[in-house]
């Protein structure tokens, strides 16, 4: 359960009143202070912030705002509540699996540029290079610098596999 997608259903909400849009940006704000609490927990977990940080929780999400769109939401929110406060128990589990989704849109993206693949071979070599792209990328690495590299056979960059297993 990832805490970014949980806040874009909260950001969809239109409130019709000053008064839901007050108690709307209130609770943002309370939730968006308590996911930054979560990341400095990451960094330092202790039991009493881990004590505490569950008590908070508590009192973020109750679904008595008096704006009911809202509070349907938070419902929904509470019955995730385990997965979400995983972090507590494993501080190493990331809040958010952005990075997760970044690597798979550039394949998204692809396929929907082509609309499809042409043979399960052309499927294969486009999944490998995305995949180079998306490492090479991720370590600093120019990719073409990288493809230059393994095709004239320099040697000048490491492996990949390298790279990695250094960090």
């Amino acid at each position: 359960m990832c805490w970014v997608h949980v806040a874009r259903h909260f950001k969809d909400l239109d409130p019709l009143t000053p008064d839901f849009r007050r108690i709307l940006d209130a609770f943002l704000a309370a939730m968006w202070d308590y996911y930054d609490k979560l990341k400095a927990y990451k960094l330092a977990p202790t039991k009493r912030a881990k004590k505490m940080l569950f008590r908070e929780f508590e009192k973020i999400f109750k679904p008595d705002t008096g704006y009911y769109a809202l509070d349907r939401r938070i419902k929904k929110v509470l019955s995730r509540k385990t997965e979400l406060l995983t972090v507590l128990e494993y501080p190493d589990t990331p809040l958010h699996n952005n990075p997760c989704e970044l690597d798979t849109r550039e394949k998204v993206v692809q396929r929907k540029i082509r609309n499809c693949h042409r043979s399960p071979a052309g499927a294969k070599a486009s999944d490998i290079f995305l995949g180079l792209m998306g490492t090479c990328r991720k370590n600093n690495i120019s990719f073409w610098d990288y493809m230059k590299n393994r095709i004239y056979k320099t040697r000048s960059i490491p492996e990949l596999k390298e790279i990695i297993l250094a960090d």
